[in-house]
Parts: structure tokens; sequence; C-alpha cells
């Protein structure tokens, strides 16, 4: 038999070792997209979940009131906190929901709801960013399309409710079931 060159013992040791790092790389990853995916399929992360949807329903609400009451046309300085806090918990949820499924995340069975998670969470993100670089406050004729553009964001917030659709079969059922009675009546 043919006695192996340094040549090719070179490249088997090298091929060797590259595969071996891949391997550990592979591994090194796999960890931690397989924790991020147990954290965003356990119940207790939908509840959690659930809870900030529904205290920034409430919260919300309890901006439009106290806005409502008082005429003003700014939001007030802790209302504009809590919502940043909400919006930063919505972000990690949705960015470790794209972590944790990768590409499946927009093939799922569930593909519409993390699609509507997604652009619900980057109009907030839009909107904050806005506030925070006062776009819109300047007396040009553009700062009045950016505000009314701004004021249409807040309105999406409440787009975050329906969120709460795919965590409850029930009400689900009964969304839909008003949903497709309302049709006949529309079109009479």
């Amino acid at each position: 038999p043919a006695l192996p060159t340094i040549k090719s013992q070179s490249t088997m040791f090298f091929n060797t070792i590259s595969e071996k790092a891949r391997k550990v790389k592979s591994k090194m990853r796999r960890p931690c997209r397989g924790v991020a995916l147990r954290i965003v399929s356990s119940m207790f992360f939908d509840y959690i979940t659930v809870v900030f949807i529904l205290g920034n329903a409430c919260s919300i609400g309890l901006q439009t009131n106290h806005m409502a009451r008082t005429l003003q046309e700014d939001v007030p300085v802790v209302f504009q906190n809590i919502e940043i806090m909400f919006s930063a918990f919505f972000a990690m949820e949705v960015a470790l929901r794209l972590y944790a499924y990768g590409l499946r995340f927009f093939l799922m069975p569930s593909w519409k709801w993390n699609t509507l998670d997604l652009f619900v969470v980057s109009l907030q993100l839009v909107e904050e960013i806005m506030v925070a670089l006062r776009l819109g406050q300047s007396q040009l004729p553009v700062a009045l399309t950016l505000m009314r553009m701004l004021r249409i964001l807040r309105l999406v917030r409440v787009l975050r409710v329906m969120r709460l659709l795919r965590y409850m079969q029930e009400l689900r059922t009964l969304v839909v079931s008003i949903m497709s009675s309302m049709k006949p009546l529309v079109s009479s």
C-alpha cells in the first residue's frame, strides 16, 4: 500500500480540525437557541406576556382618560416611561421568539399572529424613536404630518390587545363568530 504523503496527512489533519471546530461551534449555538425555545414555549412565558398585554391596555386606557380630562396634547412623562417599559418588554419578547424559532417564526401555523406581533412592536418602536428624537415638534409643515403619523401610531397600540386572542382559544372563537355574523348584517 502507498504511504500517505505529508501533504495528504496535513490536509486530513486540517479537515479533521475544521470539522471538529464546526461541530463545537454548532453545539455552542444550539444550547442558547434551545434555552430560548424552552422559554418561549413555556406556559409561564405566555402568562407573563398576557399580563403585560393587559397591563399595557390598562395603561393606554388610563393615559387616554387622563389626557381627555386635562385636555393635554402631550403625553405626561409618567405615561411615557410606562410606555417605554412596555415597548422594551414586547421588543424583547418578539426578539426572543425570532431567535428561538429562526425562519420558522414566519412559517409555523401561528405565522399570522407572529407577523402581527412583529408589525405592532415595530410600529411601537418607531413611535418611541420619533418621541425620543422629538420629531414633529418644530413649526414646519412637515412637523404636522409627523405629528399625525405619531397619533396614528399611538392608535395602533390598541392592536396589542388583539394579541390576547392568540392565547385564549374561546375568546378567539367568540370574536371569529361575531365577525362572521357581521358580514351578512353589513351586506344587507
